[in-house]
């Protein structure tokens, strides 16, 4: 049975925001449903400034942040920018442990993100 896109996807101005609705990335079914979602955006759709909403995200594998990592080169392939936030404070511990926060732009906030990208809030 597959498993249902757990990204909710949308478009601002030339911003693409990707918010993550499960709240758990840990088995295999529900990671290669989100990774083909988001590879998609950058294969597929040329998105170049991606952010991913993480808000809803208590707890995700090391196979989750292998995924981010591969689609930062993906992006960075296409000249493109990635932008992630809303982590819990677990995640971005779990982001420090592993110096993988050193790998992204990472904001509190999707206003935050989208601000960082030129976004302002009128839209």
């Amino acid at each position: 049975m597959a498993v249902p896109s757990p990204l909710l996807v949308q478009t601002l101005r030339d911003v693409t925001v990707a918010t993550i609705n499960d709240t758990a990335i840990v088995d295999a079914p529900r990671l290669e449903a989100m990774a083909a979602g988001l590879y998609a955006l950058v294969d597929d759709r040329a998105c170049k400034k991606l952010i991913i909403d993480f808000t809803r995200v208590k707890s995700m594998s090391s196979s989750a942040m292998s995924t981010l990592i591969e689609l930062r080169k993906k992006i960075q392939a296409i000249k493109g920018r990635l932008v992630l936030c809303g982590l819990r404070t677990e995640l971005q511990q779990l982001f420090r442990i592993t110096g993988v926060n050193k790998l992204f732009d990472i904001h509190p906030t999707e206003q935050e993100a989208l601000l960082s990208l030129g976004v302002t809030s009128a839209g």
